[in-house]
């Protein structure tokens, strides 16, 4: 019997230390993920107000290709259990993850839009485009993003 309690209390102890370190490191990780959702969402906005205040194409291009840049970046920021804590994210990203993914997809497209208008020049295009984005980014937030903090 000693021997048995002797070989729990052997596997015991380092399971717990694995598992403390491994609900530390996934929670330093979410909440790196969830700074790096924030930082990516500044960028887009940030973006969307240097497009809106444009008054010629030329201003529109490093922007453009901001927002197309970090709205690839977008796809791969909403694993699975990386929701709650101090973010604007609503729990409906996760529950139905196949509209969100359709959603950054609209706005894949629509900025794909925006970077194809602002190599061109037109003015009306371009500013066309990036209220399509704007659009784009309203009917997401409507649905998943929640009030501010």
């Amino acid at each position: 019997m000693q021997l048995i309690i002797n070989f729990l209390r052997f596997l015991v102890g380092p399971m717990i230390i694995i598992i403390g370190l491994t609900l530390n490191s996934y929670a330093q990780d979410k909440t790196a993920l969830q700074q790096k959702r924030t930082a990516t969402m500044k960028i887009l906005a940030r973006s969307m107000g240097q497009l809106k205040n444009a008054s010629d194409i030329a201003d529109m291009k490093i922007p453009a290709i901001a927002i197309a840049s970090a709205t690839n970046k977008l796809f791969n920021m909403w694993p699975g259990g990386s929701g709650g804590g101090s973010t604007r994210a609503k729990a409906q990203i996760w529950s139905d993850k196949t509209d969100f993914k359709a959603k950054l997809m609209d706005l894949k497209k629509a900025t794909d839009k925006l970077v194809s208008s602002v190599d061109g020049t037109d003015l009306a295009l371009a500013k066309s485009a990036f209220i399509g984005v704007g659009r784009t980014c309203g009917t997401c937030h409507k649905l998943y993003r929640g009030p501010k903090l």
